[in-house]
């Protein structure tokens, strides 16, 4: 079983992804946190196998949230964003190095 944790700051969109995973026999859905500080604690308590975590969230975003977290116990992370599929290149560049260190 797969353990998730889906981090949004909007409900609509957490309720989406909730939908979607629920389907899932392999999936575990273990928490929803509508921000990064909630998340954080989460993760070091469910121990999430995958963070979905929103890119851009408010006070802590979702890429500084993840310089937070311990790189040894750090989850897989599938980003999520409504931006456009034209993120800049600093952004993609961040994700790279940031996906790349775990």
């Amino acid at each position: 079983m797969i353990k998730v944790l889906i981090v949004d700051d909007e409900p609509l969109a957490r309720e989406n992804l909730r939908i979607q995973l629920q389907g899932q026999d392999d999936i575990e859905i273990v928490g929803e946190c509508a921000n990064a500080v909630e998340a954080i604690g989460a993760v070091h308590k469910l121990r999430p196998d995958v963070l979905f975590l929103d890119i851009q969230m408010p006070r802590i975003s979702g890429l500084e949230m993840v310089g937070m977290l311990d790189p040894e116990h750090r989850p897989y992370i599938v980003f999520l964003t409504a931006l456009t599929n034209t993120l800049s290149r600093p952004l993609k560049s961040m994700l790279l190095i940031i996906c790349s260190s775990r």
